[in-house]
């Protein structure tokens, strides 16, 4: 079964790893291993997947819903 981080798009927020039920340790962590890099404060980047700019720009559009 596939860990709860691999369901998330190439970029993804906070907000989206916590509807997850990712922890903010469980982030950490995983960053720490080199899995994701944070790309701002409260915003990464699966390093397994290349990032879509417009997905990037979306994410950090103000009000975007949380999927």
């Amino acid at each position: 079964m596939a860990e709860p981080w691999q369901r998330l798009p190439a970029v993804f927020t906070y907000a989206d790893g916590k509807a997850f039920g990712i922890t903010k340790h469980r982030i950490y962590a995983v960053r720490e291993q080199g899995v994701i890099e944070a790309l701002s404060r409260g915003l990464y980047h699966r390093l397994d997947r290349p990032i879509d700019e417009l997905e990037l720009v979306a994410e950090t559009l103000p009000g975007r819903s949380s999927r």
